[in-house]
């Protein structure tokens, strides 16, 4: 059979047709569950990106007194999920490397005007950290990405005077409507640190006045002298030295006063009526000698 003329010149003038043509597969939906932004099913729809069709029903008809689900085989696998309607769709961003919802992506999002080293004024795109005080210029004023450092890299380098790289954390001050520079107090690290260093202070000064206190009632319990008898701070033990006070009894303290040569020698003891005839009779004597 003699070949076919127009189909063999064709072919020899139209290289593509030399080959086989394979058939364009269509890209295919595809579903995987996340972790993060939040837990649930996220299905990526072909040239539109990832959306969150399914999040996870929070587990709370059995909870511990603590608050803490009871988690069992039952009531782990499967998952109850709720079905978002319309799903919700899912930003990278680059400045968290992470994912993040839709809308959350956006309220991340500020528009502001800065002025350059050269006094230029241009309209820029911000992006909020996660602190919710902290903001990164992102965007130029042409919408144009600013690659920088990584996330950890700029948290690390906050509190130092480098401005290497083009992230430098920035600050919106509610009282000017405008974007400056982020300063230190403006830091929310920085205030939590501040407050923590104002507490333990205050707490070292209380724990120093209970310390100064309990050693000064310790000092006052050592001073104390017991009587022989005493049962207080243990045994009691007789000092030795030069400078103790003696604990003299009533016996002794009438020994030495009756031993003193400043006192005299004392008056004998009369009983009470002797006393009184003995009065008496001297009055007697003295009436009848000054009537003689």
């Amino acid at each position: 059979m003699a070949p076919n003329l127009l189909v063999a010149s064709q072919t020899l003038f139209q290289p593509r047709k030399w080959f086989r043509a394979s058939k364009n597969e269509k890209p295919k939906r595809k579903t995987e569950r996340w972790e993060d932004p939040i837990p649930g099913l996220y299905e990526y729809i072909p040239r539109r990106g990832w959306f969150l069709v399914e999040k996870d029903k929070e587990n709370t008809a059995d909870a511990t007194e603590k608050g803490g689900p009871v988690l069992t085989i039952e009531n782990t696998t499967p998952k109850e999920t709720i079905k978002m309607d319309p799903p919700v769709a899912v930003r990278y961003s680059k400045v968290l490397k992470r994912h993040l919802l839709g809308p959350d992506y956006q309220n991340r999002k500020k528009d502001g005007e800065i002025e350059n080293s050269q006094g230029k004024k241009s309209l820029v795109t911000f992006f909020r950290l996660d602190d919710g005080a902290s903001w990164v210029n992102f965007l130029d004023e042409h919408g144009e990405f600013i690659p920088g450092k990584t996330l950890h890299a700029m948290l690390s380098d906050r509190h130092t005077k480098s401005e290497t790289g083009p992230y430098r954390l920035w600050f919106f001050d509610q009282s000017t409507n405008r974007f400056r520079h982020m300063l230190r107090r403006d830091d929310p690290e920085y205030q939590r640190s501040q407050a923590n260093s104002r507490v333990q202070s205050r707490q070292n000064s209380i724990d120093h006045d209970a310390f100064a206190r309990r050693r000064s009632q310790e000092s006052r319990s050592t001073e104390y002298r017991g009587g022989p008898n005493s049962n207080r701070d243990g045994m009691s033990v007789p000092s030795t030295g030069a400078n103790t006070r003696p604990n003299s009894n009533a016996p002794s303290q009438a020994n030495s006063r009756r031993g003193s040569f400043s006192r005299g020698p004392l008056s004998p003891r009369i009983p009470l009526d002797e006393a009184g005839v003995a009065l008496r009779m001297i009055q007697k004597e003295r009436a009848a000698k000054q009537a003689a």
